[in-house]
């Protein structure tokens, strides 16, 4: 069994902080090339291209965003419940954008 490692609470919030940066780079920076190809008169040809690329990258944003939120935020602090149709709500939305299926059996209630 690996040995369990103890992060005091700045490092634990360095680490998240880094994973939803490292997440939202990706989509925020091709939200940028669209923007410049879309405001580039000499790539009107690509603009539809760059319009489909800005919506897919901003709702690839959203899903992760939604996700970091719930996972790290607020509703996961002690104490608080977590409704499971949120949690269905957020994983639909975050593996749309994914190369997976989700399939939620868990029925609605709070954990």
């Amino acid at each position: 069994m690996a040995d369990l490692i103890e992060l005091e609470a700045d490092d634990l919030a360095a680490m998240l902080c880094s994973r939803v940066c490292h997440d939202l780079i990706n989509p925020v920076g091709a939200v940028n090339n669209g923007l410049q190809t879309l405001a580039d008169p000499a790539q009107a040809s690509m603009a539809d291209f760059a319009r489909e690329m800005v919506a897919n990258a901003a709702q690839q944003a959203q899903a992760k965003l939604e996700y970091a939120r719930l996972a790290f935020g607020a509703s996961s602090m002690a104490g608080t419940e977590f409704d499971t149709r949120e949690c269905e709500r957020v994983g639909q939305i975050l593996f749309a954008i994914e190369k997976a299926d989700l399939e939620w059996t868990l029925p609605p209630m709070f954990l």
